[in-house]
């Protein structure tokens, strides 16, 4: 027997993020995924899934995706297989195998760079959403499901749903520090409706790549891998030979609070000045810098106890006000 499945969904450049359950279900049974996005090519020789990783079999092609992959996509449009793999492996999560008559209904981020042109938007729908029932096989089981409904929204703008009273009656600068990009949004009285809306390119993949550049000159010329400069990123030290090195701490440090402060100049000659507005930031990457955000634009900010989470949450809100009430 199918279900039905009700979802908000974000196929990020770093990584899946989806938020559902069974609408017949109970509140208690929402189910959150999450998975890089990446992807091997299984027609360049055959590997294992292993780990945060799926093996996914589409239209005739063979694939693994999540954390096995071989690169992250940099790509400005997200209308890409990479991120309908993603996608579908993130669905089949919420269903059985071998089973028929299971339909979908998502809300889903859509990058701001898609929303300001009608046309690409609703390209990058229907590319999600497919022509009819989807068949898959994701770790050799069998699945088919079709996507009845999908309501778009702008990534991070699930925060406004979420902690609504952080936008009442205010004018406020969203940063989404997302894979790629920052995205910089004004929204003014709680209307869902930006007045203002743009990308800078400074995300989780330019972070890292300048940390390990920065880690490098530091150990004056030794080769610092991105992946030892996303640890190290995370865990505040940089290790080698399994050994932390603690004199890169505070080198570290310094770095974040010197990319924000980078951020913030690339928005005060875009005409937005950081220190007279109020300030929310949400994002995987905020995890990363917010001691640095709040040093250099102020301990006022707004962050919320989950900023990877945050938005999709929101968004979540959206899809069950939409699709379960209307059951």
């Amino acid at each position: 027997m199918g279900k039905i499945i009700i979802m908000a969904l974000d196929a990020g450049k770093y990584d899946l993020k989806a938020i559902g359950r069974n609408i017949e279900g109970n509140p208690e049974d929402i189910k959150r995924i999450k998975f890089r996005s990446k992807m091997y090519d299984m027609s360049k020789g055959f590997v294992e899934a292993e780990g945060n990783s799926y093996k996914i079999e589409l239209d005739g092609g063979t694939f693994i995706v999540g954390e096995q992959g071989e690169q992250s996509s940099n790509e400005t449009s997200k209308t890409s297989l990479l991120h309908k793999l993603c996608a579908y492996t993130a669905i089949i999560k919420y269903l059985e195998p071998n089973t028929k008559d299971n339909h979908i209904k998502i809300v889903l981020a859509c990058p701001i760079t898609i929303l300001k042109n009608a046309e690409a938007k609703e390209e990058y729908k229907n590319f999600i959403k497919g022509d009819g029932i989807i068949k898959v096989n994701v770790n050799d089981e069998n699945y088919e499901f079709l996507i009845d409904e999908i309501t778009i929204k702008a990534e991070d703008s699930g925060i406004l749903y979420l902690n609504p009273e952080w936008f009442q009656n205010k004018k406020v600068a969203l940063l989404g520090f997302g894979g790629l990009n920052m995205n910089f949004t004004i929204f003014e009285n709680s209307v869902a409706v930006p007045s203002s809306r743009f990308s800078v390119e400074f995300g989780s993949n330019r972070l890292i790549i300048d940390l390990a550049d920065t880690l490098s000159s530091f150990l004056r010329g030794q080769n610092v891998l991105f992946e030892d400069a996303e640890r190290a990123l995370t865990e505040g030290v940089l290790t080698v030979l399994k050994k932390p090195q603690s004199s890169t701490i505070s080198v570290i440090e310094k770095f974040k609070i010197d990319f924000v402060k980078r951020a913030k100049e690339e928005l005060k000659m875009r005409g937005y000045n950081l220190d007279l507005i109020e300030v929310v930031a949400v994002g995987g990457t905020v995890l990363k810098i917010e001691s640095a955000l709040k040093e250099v634009i102020g301990k006022e900010i707004n962050v919320p106890s989950e900023p990877q989470w945050a938005s999709i949450e929101g968004l979540y809100r959206i899809a069950y006000v939409k699709y379960a009430k209307k059951q």
